[in-house]
């Protein structure tokens, strides 16, 4: 999984500065701020860490199911009641 997501992070980057041919040149200050306006590729970038971020947290909440699953079929056999609650932070 780990080295889908660097092979995809090469993608978005060639895809970036390559094919849309956007460079790393700040835009005119904010005028509130002050400070220069983001890259246009910093979006897709914090998009692509974004999807990184939830598909792992994902895949950390799929490999807990297994055991989960024993857990429960054990407990429904000794007669007692299961409740399973999922969450992630």
């Amino acid at each position: 999984a780990a080295a889908f997501w660097s092979e995809l992070l090469c993608a978005f980057n060639y895809a970036v500065h390559e094919v849309l041919n956007l460079k790393e040149v700040k835009g005119p200050p904010n005028p509130t701020t002050g400070k220069p306006k983001p890259h246009p590729s910093s979006r897709v970038i914090g998009h692509y860490w974004g999807c990184h971020q939830r598909f792992f947290r994902s895949l950390c909440m799929a490999m807990k199911v297994p055991e989960l699953v024993k857990m429960a079929k054990g407990a429904l056999a000794d007669n007692k009641c299961v409740v399973v609650g999922l969450q992630t932070t």
